[in-house]
């Protein structure tokens, strides 16, 4: 056994991708691997095996501690440019830690008074899942004709099915007591889906944009449903929806030639889309499409392919977008959208009542030195009652009940930080370092050497109408309003320390909602990172320390405590 984990820490420390971790008699084991074949060809595997569910109990990761699958999976894809074709093929396993050894209990009774058959599954299959894919092309070819702009695009896929388990069925023993019987159990299912879809991109009058599309699906199940009882036999399905959305775009251009802007041009770009979507359980064109049974049960309810749509879909979506560019008046003839304006609402014709959707918009402004003000409106085009519901009547202006706003500026203090030139081994990727506050992972934060302290600033306001209590059972039309600023203060206390603070205030009610601070220290070969969350219900400290080089950057030391990690 101890040569076995050598090897295994051996062969972990000696691919980036794979990794060993032990602890007090249990372990874990995962093996990744990312081979590219060639330009057209790729091959993967992740494999993930634990001794005992125990392994995450102690965890520093919250997300980790929960963790009750082991999911393992490998995959293999083949690509032809050429031809616009490309073939996938994908298996998958997913394991049930805590699963039960408890006899189930007696949910139905048959008709002699014992329990029915019961299965509890704790392993799960896809084998194998085959996906081919062709991508948008001409139906008819390069040519001058009409139909030539015809295109299309085709996949069909195959899935197998696999759940594992144990089936539970009780008897009379020889006492004439009741007593379950466990055995094993295999249920394996499949399908075969294939879609479609055509579209005619079509330019009128040298201005208007239409693009009709229409999108067709078709599915084979091998197991139905029938009065709730499953049953083998081959049901196919077709199903679909259409699409036509159209667009312009409007130019206005204005000469300025005042501090230091040449022009302003505004862009209107005025969309509208229609979808429909039939009710598959009627007749189409007078045709019964054989989907439900004579009960109106659903053949293929519960199956791999899903239910069968029966809700009638006719709606259009309306959006305009105003965008102000302007150009400026140096070597580049820089181009700036500094104003930007969206408007856009629906209009259901299936709904019974309350047909037009709010109206939703959305202001926002920028200038060369990255200074954004955002703003979002919703308003209302029913009349509202005293208690803020709905009437189905319209209003002669539509009624402002949700304003949000916040701005975003960043300040530098700008004083150059010589590096230590033997410093030379980076830390983690780039991808890693954008999850400085959305993580409990850690790294060198991106703080910029030539400042020596960086403060990006976002203040934010929301008003949203609501109902507000002015006495006991006494309440009032008014405004929920909430004020926040959520400061990020980066600085480069040495060359080698830097630290990271962000936090969110409530300014209404003049307290602190959350706020963290991180500490780091590079160690040359290694790093020191700590990030400490003083107060509130996710209050707590993460420590760690660990090699730089990413190919052994699973040789660390973790340390947490506090209500963050249940501790």
């Amino acid at each position: 056994m101890r040569i076995y984990l050598m090897l295994l820490l051996y062969l972990s420390l000696h691919n980036p991708l794979n990794q060993l971790n032990i602890k007090l008699g249990v372990y874990q084991i995962n093996r990744k691997h990312n081979h590219q074949i060639d330009y057209t060809q790729n091959l993967n595997v992740n494999w993930v095996y634990v001794t005992s569910s125990d392994f995450y109990n102690d965890s520093y990761d919250l997300n980790t501690r929960t963790q009750q699958k082991l999911e393992s999976s490998a995959g293999y894809s083949k690509v032809w440019s050429a031809y616009n074709n490309r073939i996938s093929v994908s298996l998958s396993e997913s394991y049930d830690l805590n699963r039960q050894e408890d006899l189930p209990e007696c949910i139905d009774l048959n008709q002699d008074g014992t329990c029915e058959n019961q299965e509890i599954f704790y392993k799960t299959r896809v084998l194998p899942n085959m996906r081919f894919s062709h991508s948008n092309s001409k139906l008819f070819g390069d040519g001058d004709k009409w139909y030539n702009s015809i295109y299309y695009n085709f996949s069909s896929q195959y899935k197998g099915y696999q759940k594992i388990g144990n089936s539970y069925t009780e008897f009379y023993n020889n006492n004439e007591s009741l007593e379950w019987v466990q055995k094993d159990t295999m249920v394996y299912n499949n399908s075969i889906n294939h879609s479609t879809s055509l579209s005619v991109p079509i330019k009128l009058f040298s201005w208007l944009n239409l693009n009709p599309s229409l999108n067709l699906n078709e599915g084979w199940i091998f197991k139905y449903n029938e009065n709730g009882q499953e049953k083998e036999g081959f049901k196919r399905r077709l199903t679909g929806n259409f699409n036509l959305s159209s667009s312009t775009t409007i130019y206005g251009l204005f000469a300025i030639n005042q501090f230091n802007i040449n022009s302003l041009r505004h862009v209107l770009t005025p969309t509208m889309s229609f979808n429909y979507t039939p009710d598959f359980s009627k007749k189409i064109f007078g045709i019964d499409l054989g989907y439900f049974d004579s009960n109106g049960n659903d053949y293929f309810s519960n199956s791999m392919i899903g239910s069968t749509p029966t809700n009638e879909v006719k709606k259009i979506n309306f959006n305009l977008t105003n965008n102000f560019q302007v150009k400026l008046n140096d070597s580049t003839q820089t181009k700036i959208d500094f104003l930007r304006l969206n408007i856009s609402t629906g209009y259901n014709f299936m709904a019974d009542e309350f047909k037009l959707d709010i109206i939703k918009s959305r202001f926002n402004f920028t200038t060369a030195e990255k200074f954004q003000f955002d703003f979002t409106m919703f308003h209302e085009p029913y009349l509202l009652d005293e208690n803020l519901n709905r009437l189905n009547t319209y209003a002669k202006i539509p009624t402002l009940t949700y304003l949000q706003g916040s701005t975003d500026l960043s300040l530098f203090g700008k004083q150059k930080i010589v590096k230590d030139n033997n410093d030379i081994i980076d830390s983690l990727d780039q991808d890693e370092k954008n999850q400085l506050y959305n993580s409990n992972k850690f790294f060198e934060p991106e703080i910029d050497a030539n400042n020596l302290w960086t403060l990006d600033l976002r203040l934010g306001a929301k008003l949203q109408k609501s109902l507000i209590e002015t006495s006991q059972n006494s309440y009032k039309i008014g405004w929920d309003k909430t004020v926040w600023i959520q400061p990020i203060l980066k600085l480069n206390l040495t060359d080698k320390w830097k630290m990271t603070y962000a936090g969110q205030i409530d300014m209404i009610n003049n307290q602190i909602v959350s706020h963290n601070m991180y500490l780091y220290r590079t160690l040359h070969c290694w790093e020191f990172g700590f990030k400490w969350w003083p107060s509130g219900n996710g209050s707590g400290f993460l420590l760690n320390i660990r090699v730089k080089s990413p190919d052994l950057k699973d040789i660390k030391l973790k340390s947490s405590g506090g209500r963050l990690f249940g501790l």
